[in-house]
């Protein structure tokens, strides 16, 4: 039976955009981890004014306090490359998603700075990891021609966790002194989202066939690109041979270029989370009572 050729390009047209809706909802669900980033970044400006008053903290205390969540950053980005590559992409994201639960329910119950500060170094520790294998993790899912526009999906959420943070922090300080706790517990709900999430996508398919589980990654291929597709990349895959330009490896000079575009995208801009939003939680605050007017003073 003759099939007409409109009908053919029509079926797929419609398979290759339920393919791409799907490989935006996977990319979607790896990008709240982005909003989490931006968020527990950005939301100690205005828990920071709160904190010193509740502990009575000192320069020292309220600094350490502060930057405890860079120090779990610096630490996490570390070791990030090296967990995804053993455990996988997706499960090292199902950590960081539970590393990001604990510290923002740690953090908003904390009765001494010590605590507190043990809760954002896990929340850094979480922030690292998701920073280094989410782009990986949407990138190795995504179609050439839509990676750079997927990926960046994940710069955008960092964006919006931080509008959000200031969001939260200016609404939620009308609620008074202890209203800190509120803006580190409303991280609660993202991270809950971002691990049930996480639960439902597959592992990422360059992970599986670079591990050689080559059925369980052509699987994967075959959702976004289709079978005859997915056996080709499995087939170029099982050929390939590291290369090597100038005596250096093809992998280590990539990662050099990256981290000198990394290092001058970084020092050449200012990062917007270091915006200050405690002016506008001082004055929320304050207009509360007289007793909060005083200890502003």
């Amino acid at each position: 039976m003759h099939v007409p050729a409109a009908t053919e390009n029509a079926d797929v047209g419609q398979a290759k955009a339920q393919s791409l809706s799907y490989v935006v909802l996977l990319a979607g669900t790896a990008a709240i981890s982005g909003f989490l980033f931006g968020f527990d970044t950005a939301v100690i400006n205005g828990v920071l004014l709160l904190l010193r008053i509740q502990f009575a903290l000192s320069n020292l205390q309220t600094e350490i306090a502060a930057s405890s969540l860079l120090l779990g950053c610096l630490l996490g980005a570390a070791g990030a490359s090296m967990i995804g590559d053993r455990y996988g992409r997706r499960k090292s994201l199902i950590a960081s998603a539970l590393l990001f639960a604990l510290s923002s329910v740690g953090a908003a119950l904390a009765n001494s700075v010590t605590l507190f500060s043990v809760a954002r170094l896990l929340g850094g520790l979480a922030i690292g990891l998701a920073s280094v294998l989410t782009p990986v993790y949407i990138a190795e899912i995504s179609p050439s021609r839509n990676r750079g526009t997927l990926v960046s999906l994940n710069q955008l959420a960092i964006v919006v966790g931080i509008l959000s943070a200031y969001l939260v922090n200016w609404q939620i300080a009308r609620l008074g002194a202890s209203s800190w706790r509120w803006m580190l517990a409303v991280a609660g709900i993202p991270s809950l989202a971002f691990l049930f999430g996480l639960l439902l996508i597959p592992e990422s398919p360059r992970w599986l066939v670079t591990r050689g589980r080559h059925d369980e990654g052509e699987r994967v291929l075959s959702r976004i690109f289709g079978e005859q597709t997915a056996k080709e990349q499995i087939l170029s895959n099982k050929r390939q041979r590291p290369r090597r330009v100038h005596g250096m490896s093809w992998f280590r000079r990539t990662c050099a270029s990256v981290l000198q575009l990394q290092c001058c995208s970084r020092f050449s801009r200012r990062s917007p989370e270091s915006t200050p939003c405690s002016t506008t939680v001082q004055s929320s605050l304050a207009s509360t009572s007289p007793d909060s007017r005083r200890a502003w003073r």
